[in-house]
């Protein structure tokens, strides 16, 4: 699969600062809430190598990160570790959010959506998290 070569070097295609604005972004539309940061639960889909879930764990939040990739989840595992954060990593389809925990804020950043090539995936892939029961806020950049 091409996420096996890409996971390598998947972080040096991203400028660092970009995912503490979108932290920020996120802190931002999540005091909306009206919760502490520690009652949000966040699912950051299409997480790749977890650098935003992981920012968002370390600033209070619930995290949870999604990705297809398996590689891409090896290397956010690690990261997590290495931050001493919790963050639990589901390999899943983002086309489906079926047997997934309820979250309040379902995030997908970067690239992710790029990667839906038919019309059909990008629709599922909005219709999953638009169905998704009890989430209030749904971001997307």
């Amino acid at each position: 699969m091409i996420y096996t070569e890409f996971a390598k070097f998947y972080d040096d295609l991203f400028d660092a600062t970009l995912y503490d604005r979108w932290a920020k972004f996120v802190a931002r539309y999540a005091a909306s809430t009206g919760k502490e940061n520690s009652d949000i639960k966040i699912l950051d889909l299409a997480c790749g190598t977890g650098r935003l879930a992981i920012k968002l764990a370390q600033m209070g939040f619930q995290v949870s990160g999604a990705d297809l990739s398996e590689d891409m989840l090896t290397i956010a595992e690690q990261r997590s570790r290495d931050a001493k954060v919790d963050v639990p990593f589901i390999q899943t389809d983002m086309r489906s959010l079926d047997g997934l925990d309820q979250y309040d804020i379902i995030t997908c950043f970067d690239d992710s959506l790029n990667y839906l090539i038919k019309s059909d995936d990008l629709l599922a892939a909005y219709q999953a998290v638009f169905d998704h029961p009890v989430c209030k806020i749904k971001l997307e950049i």
